[in-house]
């Protein structure tokens, strides 16, 4: 009988262990498959971010070169009227001019 007793222990213990072992094996496949969701998820949203770093920098740079044609406009409009006022007050540059000198120095 204390064979029996014995035998039914290891029996057991064996059942026990193979549970134990079991449940190892679901532990270590959750883990798996926890690992892997979670590097998908990263994934994705790495391309997510990136697709959307791009878009911002692409429109940035739009905005840019829209600012910087702008600026470039403006000077060129400046210039333009800095020539116009030029001209338009050249002649009577020039009469200043020769009013003073012949005012300073005679006919």
């Amino acid at each position: 009988m204390s064979d029996s007793i014995f035998t039914t222990m290891e029996n057991i213990e064996r059942e026990a262990q193979l549970i134990v072992e079991e449940y190892e094996e679901q532990i270590q496949e959750a883990k798996l498959k926890s690992e892997r969701e979670l590097s998908q998820l990263l994934q994705e949203r790495q391309a997510y971010y990136q697709k959307e770093y791009e878009q911002l920098a692409q429109q940035l740079s739009s905005d840019k070169q829209a600012l910087d044609q702008e600026v470039a406009d403006k000077i060129q409009a400046n210039e333009q009227t800095i020539q116009q006022v030029s001209m338009n007050y050249k002649e009577e540059f020039v009469e200043k001019i020769v009013s003073r000198v012949v005012a300073y120095y005679g006919h």
